[in-house]
């Protein structure tokens, strides 16, 4: 988290709690509160205060709330983290997003269970591929994960494809060995998040190491999660083919060969709509 930004998780609803949200906003660009732990109002002025000073207001949902109140707190200066386990209705989803695009803001859209199989299956509450490519014109950024349910990665690419002109993000997080499959996500723009472990070093100088050199631009869009520290070596090559890579450990002993590898790349800037809420978390 930067220093910029402050995170608002627990708490229970008093004067006092109202005040020091309000007095928050006005100190930092970016306030990152559920919504069941305030009320409307104090709500809606952290989110003008926080978008009067170049900042946003990051409301992740429980639910609370009625479309009507999220499309104050949209037009307001609101940036809205929801998911599939809490609205599917996209008439008022899209509602929500307009208010949010008025103000400069985004839906964040996180894709938790499973699809409808098919177009004529019964389940109001479970949206269908098709609903996925809707909300990619809407403008609402997707994100899905592989570490409950396996995705189809011609699937994703159909989905990467359903905008001629891309006005949303689609974060894809990769759990399992790196696919060179992956390559033609990234270059269609999606942002893809894969753990270190996900690269078997003993292939390095031979497929992977090829796979990545061709890569170009696509590789950018490539963001490694470190934990288990492999060859300097590696690293060194990620960062050069274009590569983000996001440290789980940060803090090493100045002659260690990863500390300038560490600085080089926190250097690189990462969209904050490559992410879903945290840049560290593999979702």
């Amino acid at each position: 988290m930067s220093k910029e930004e402050s995170k608002v998780e627990s708490g229970v609803f008093s004067v006092e709690k109202a005040l020091e949200l309000v007095e928050q906003a006005s100190k930092d660009k970016r306030l990152t509160v559920r919504d069941d732990l305030f009320e409307f109002p104090v709500l809606l002025d952290a989110a003008r205060i926080c978008r009067k000073r170049g900042g946003r207001l990051r409301l992740i949902d429980t639910g609370k709330f009625d479309f009507f109140h999220l499309e104050w707190l949209g037009k307001a200066g609101m940036d809205f983290y929801t998911g599939s386990d809490r609205r599917t209705d996209l008439v008022k989803l899209n509602y929500i997003n307009e208010a949010c695009k008025k103000s400069g803001g985004t839906v964040f859209y996180f894709i938790k269970g499973p699809l409808k199989e098919d177009e004529t299956e019964a389940k109001e509450d479970t949206l269908s591929f098709s609903d996925l490519k809707d909300m990619r014109r809407m403008g609402i950024d997707l994100h899905l994960s592989s570490r409950e349910k396996a995705w189809d990665l011609s699937k994703l690419k159909e989905l990467a494809e359903s905008l001629k002109k891309r006005c949303s993000e689609l974060v894809y997080y990769h759990h399992g060995k790196f696919d060179k499959d992956l390559i033609g996500l990234a270059s269609k723009g999606v942002w893809i998040h894969l753990s270190g472990d996900s690269l078997d070093q003993d292939e390095k100088d031979t497929e992977l190491f090829d796979t990545l050199c061709a890569a170009g631009n696509a590789a950018k869009r490539l963001i490694f999660h470190i934990e288990n520290l492999p060859d300097p070596s590696l690293l060194v090559f990620l960062l050069k083919a274009g590569a983000h890579l996001l440290f789980k450990n940060r803090l090493f002993d100045y002659r260690s060969p990863y500390r300038p590898i560490v600085r080089a790349a926190e250097k690189k800037r990462l969209s904050e709509r490559a992410y879903y809420l945290y840049s560290m978390i593999l979702l």
